[in-house]
């Protein structure tokens, strides 16, 4: 079984009050990083310019319809949900069920439980094994982003709001937001788990102000989530580790202090 030894003294503190007070330390505490400029995330061009789609086809004799369908398909731009979705899949992989999983069988990260509420009835385990990638996908969307407002959210926030939404539950992920631009002096009005008009205001501010530090603090206001979560339950133990990673890849700062210790 994996130890869920804390990261510092402050996560082992179980205090609610003391909790708050070190979360709304927390920001302040994060190291100031310049944000890269757009030149750094262009992408170089070379000195000649791209031949057009309407060109190409004039010299190879297509008809004006098949010349539309290209100019289509070239200037198509990927969906960015799909893209977070199909990354987050990847990370929770395929069929498991572990016995310790309070969630069941589980497959690219959809349980049992989320798979009857979303077919309106009751499914045995062989209906998750047999789920399929593009179910998930529709799940994924539906219940997880398009229900709880993740694409109203700062660019920055949504794939971190969207894996907690999974990990944690919609409405826990959006309260545990809330609290945090609470904590930081925002206006965030009830505190309900819902993305609305307060809410937004209230995150475009803090992005605004923070940038990439709101991030890391979501992050470590998960951690402290799991923690308190795993000291109720010692069995959820061995998911610790899992847990943590999958934050920290969504942590900005922890990822470039992590790249930087690689490469040093």
């Amino acid at each position: 079984m994996v130890s869920a030894a804390p990261r510092s003294a402050a996560l082992a503190d179980p205090s609610p009050a003391k909790f708050a007070e070190q979360g709304a330390e927390f920001i302040e505490g994060c190291p100031s990083r310049p944000r890269r400029s757009s030149q750094e995330h262009e992408m170089r061009r070379g000195d000649r310019p791209s031949a057009r789609i309407s060109d190409i086809s004039h010299a190879q004799g297509r008809t004006h319809h098949e010349t539309v369908i290209a100019e289509e398909a070239q200037n198509e731009r990927p969906d960015p949900v799909m893209a977070m979705i199909d990354a987050l899949i990847d990370r929770e992989g395929g069929f498991s069920n572990h016995a310790d999983d309070r969630g069941g069988a589980t497959k690219y990260g959809i349980t049992r439980t989320t798979l009857a509420a979303w077919r309106g009835m009751p499914v045995e385990t062989d209906d998750v094994r047999n789920l399929s990638i593009d179910e998930a996908r529709r799940i994924y969307r539906a219940r997880y982003v398009e229900e709880p407002g993740i694409e109203r959210l700062p660019f920055g926030l949504r794939a971190p709001m969207f894996d907690a939404a999974v990990l944690h539950g919609p409405g826990a992920a959006v309260r545990l937001l809330q609290y945090l631009l609470r904590r930081i002096g925002e206006d965030v009005g009830p505190v309900d788990g819902r993305i609305g008009t307060r809410t937004i205001t209230a995150t475009l501010s803090a992005d605004a102000r923070w940038g990439e530090r709101l991030v890391a603090s979501l992050a470590e206001e998960r951690r402290r989530l799991i923690y308190r979560l795993v000291r109720r339950d010692p069995t959820q133990r061995v998911f610790v580790n899992g847990w943590l990673a999958r934050i920290d890849r969504l942590d900005p700062l922890a990822h470039r202090d992590g790249q930087a210790s690689r490469n040093a």
